[in-house]
């Protein structure tokens, strides 16, 4: 009796342990499905306040081929009736080449992104893009500095918005850094964003510009981060491209 209670409750803890790793193994993988992508804030202004979702995932485990999808909302808060101004919906397919050993990080190519506001008739904004992104990181001092500059052909450009070239130009570059050491402000990261205008991007008097950080306070328990961001320029949205736009907004960053 005793040799069959141990081998009944052998083979039960054998099963629940099988059953254990299949479900390990189910987390794991949908924990790899999605990934962050571009930052994801809710940061408040006036007259707009911001907002953007983001992430990616890889379509294959041996292609690495991403599907990513960004929607920025400009929701103006300050009014009455709080309606959503604009909202850009960016879906995109990446392939990503990973480069060992190297501070060449990552080479992306861009085979399709689109660039559209949702919008039909005289309000309807679209373009797509093809690019080409490389990241590069580097240390100094207590910093890590990301550089990320992308270049990109526009196409199928929408009749409501063919001057879209003069706004976003042919080139962007991301600047980031990231603060390694702990201080009053943990988790320190300023990003630097510069989007020059023309279609050769050469006319710096019609790009978009964006400065932003987020940090978190020492003692603060607060799992996202405060989040600042001012942006200066053009093409910020979609819906008002060809406007001029100066303003500082202020949340939290996920």
């Amino acid at each position: 009796m005793n040799y069959f209670f141990l081998f009944f409750l052998f083979f039960s803890l054998s099963l629940f342990a099988k059953d254990e790793e299949k479900i390990n193994r189910l987390y794991e993988e949908a924990s790899k499905s999605l990934a962050p992508y571009k930052p994801i804030y809710f940061a408040y202004g006036d007259p707009s306040t911001k907002i953007q979702l983001s992430f990616r995932t890889e379509l294959s485990q041996s292609f690495p081929l991403n599907f990513a999808y960004t929607q920025v909302i400009f929701w103006e808060l300050g009014k009455k009736s709080k309606p959503f101004l604009d909202a850009t919906y960016n879906p995109e397919f990446f392939y990503r080449w990973k480069i060992q050993g190297n501070r060449w990080n990552t080479v992306d190519f861009g085979i399709w992104e689109h660039n559209s506001n949702g919008k039909g008739g005289e309000t309807s904004r679209s373009y797509d893009q093809t690019y080409l992104r490389v990241v590069y990181t580097t240390t100094w001092k207590n910093w890590i500095l990301l550089l990320a500059p992308k270049v990109r052909f526009i196409y199928n450009i929408d009749d409501t918005n063919s001057s879209i070239r003069d706004y976003v130009g042919a080139f962007e570059f991301d600047f980031r850094f990231l603060r390694t050491i702990d201080a009053f402000l943990e988790k320190t990261e300023l990003i630097l964003t510069v989007r020059p205008g023309g279609e050769f991007g050469t006319d710096f008097t019609k790009g978009g510009y964006q400065v932003a950080m987020n940090f978190k306070v020492d003692k603060v328990d607060l799992t996202p981060s405060f989040y600042i961001q001012y942006y200066h320029g053009y093409a910020e949205s979609l819906i008002n491209f060809e406007e001029r736009v100066n303003i500082f907004r202020a949340g939290i960053m996920f």
